[in-house]
């Protein structure tokens, strides 16, 4: 984050592929001297600390989450981090305003690390084992590790409006699936096209209900996010393999194009702008139901003897959604295809979509 002081908003520059190295020491001032007799230390405090990055700002830009490509990627991280922060100062000097106003921030939730920096390197590195990609490493100098909680609330308040946009652009491709469902009625070539409509009209019936999840706790069960990842790919294979087959109309191609297109901008949402939820359940109270485990010193017997641990450690709960067993291998088969290298029959792709509604309860 660059802070440039005053009234000016702060520019962002999220690191959407995280670094791939990241190098924190924390130096001491400290001198040690080597005497005949003895040794004496200085000991002056903690020293400066050095912040090390480097990674890659990825090729192509795709979807929602990452709208320039690598390379306009990288220009934005340069001009952010680099050129602005020198021609902020510049100015502040030239204004007779402090300079020291303009600041740096380097947050990472993941490493918990939210500090004040100052650019000492800006390094673009190429090479032809990864030719696509153009690669930095950025030296900072920290000289404030931690930074102002306003500057945690903003990151917060950043990634709360990624969520909203993820949000915004799920619930358009729930909507164009209405319309995508109209438009199959009205297609012309295929055979599979019933079976497109129902199938269709159960991932809208999904997807709303993975939205309405997310509206309400901000995250999604991992089962019914990962249900809907899979009907999602299932989505895209199908609209892509019904491309290839020959003598199509243009009007019919357009609509599977760009009913792959809506689906693929799901599954790239589910997979990377919601979160699910993970769970952790406490196994301490079954350590010393072994037997004759609390006789010899251990711990003492345990509260759950007589009854079933499992269920009350990790109890059932109800999902919105069940997939039997004979839809999850259609869901499978259907994900695991390439419609570029693998030709699938029309036949084939109906009878995995008829047993995919079948077996999908909502």
């Amino acid at each position: 984050m660059l802070d440039p002081g005053g009234s000016e908003d702060v520019e962002y520059v999220n690191l959407y592929i995280r670094p791939e190295d990241l190098s924190y020491p924390e130096p001491s001032r400290i001198t040690t001297h080597q005497t005949l007799g003895k040794a004496w230390v200085d000991n002056y405090g903690e020293g400066l600390k050095r912040l090390t990055i480097s990674g890659n700002t990825g090729w192509r830009g795709e979807g929602l989450i990452m709208v320039e490509d690598g390379i306009e990627r990288f220009q934005i991280l340069r001009q952010v981090v680099f050129e602005k922060w020198h021609q902020l100062r510049q100015t502040k000097l030239e204004n007779g305003d402090d300079p020291n106003d303009v600041k740096l921030i380097y947050a990472d939730k993941l490493n918990d690390i939210c500090c004040t920096v100052v650019p000492i390197s800006f390094t673009l590195k190429r090479s032809k084992s990864r030719p696509l990609l153009m690669m930095y490493n950025i030296v900072m100098d920290v000289v404030d590790a931690d930074a102002s909680d306003a500057y945690i609330s903003m990151l917060d308040t950043a990634l709360i409006v990624d969520e909203i946009a993820a949000l915004d652009s799920f619930g358009a491709s729930i909507n164009n699936l209405g319309d995508f469902a109209k438009n199959l009625n009205l297609m012309t070539g295929i055979a599979a096209v019933s079976s497109m409509v129902k199938f269709v009209g159960m991932t809208k019936k999904v997807m709303e209900t993975v939205s309405d999840a997310y509206k309400s706790g901000g995250i999604v069960n991992a089962v019914l996010k990962t249900s809907a990842m899979g009907i999602s790919g299932v989505g895209v294979n199908v609209c892509r393999s019904l491309c290839q087959m020959v003598g199509l109309p243009q009007d019919t191609l357009h609509n599977l194009m760009w009913g792959a297109s809506v689906y693929g901008n799901m599954l790239c949402i589910l997979k990377n702008a919601f979160r699910s939820d993970l769970m952790y359940p406490d196994y301490s109270d079954i350590y010393g139901a072994s037997f004759c485990s609390s006789t010899v010193g251990g711990r003492p017997m345990t509260p759950l003897a007589g009854q079933n641990p499992f269920s009350l450690i990790s109890p059932e709960t109800s999902l919105p959604i069940s997939i039997s067993q004979d839809a999850m291998s259609a869901m499978s088969a259907m994900q695991s295809i390439d419609p570029v290298l693998t030709s699938v029959s029309v036949g084939k792709i109906e009878n995995a979509l008829d047993r995919i509604v079948e077996g999908v309860v909502v």
